[in-house]
């Protein structure tokens, strides 16, 4: 075996060693959000059950950053709701031929 090799096969198992110590002390971190109140962990974009869904992965998921996966998704969801909700409401608006603001009909 060369050299390189055997740097190789160090640097990997030390490198998924530094990844499972980094997911063990942030499953200790996410263990205390659930100190916070509803609306603290709603400010985070998080909800309650989320913080026990995380926690419940494997020990080798690093639970800090699927929550941050999820309230990055949720907050681009709430964001595409809200922008549709937005065109919904503008479309209801009576158009000045009283057809709703929907686009005249070609006769």
């Amino acid at each position: 075996m060369s050299y390189l090799s055997i740097f190789a096969c160090f640097s990997a198992v030390s490198e998924a060693v530094a990844r499972v110590a980094r997911a063990v002390k942030n499953r200790r971190k996410v263990t205390c959000l659930g100190d916070l109140s509803d609306s603290q962990l709603a400010d985070l974009g998080l909800r309650r059950a989320d913080i026990g869904l995380a926690l419940r992965l494997p020990m080798w998921t690093d639970p800090a950053s699927v929550l941050t996966n999820w309230a990055d998704e949720r907050r681009l969801v709430d964001t595409s709701v809200q922008s549709f909700a937005c065109f919904a409401a503008n479309s209801d608006e009576k158009s000045p031929d009283g057809r709703g603001g929907q686009p005249a009909r070609a006769a």
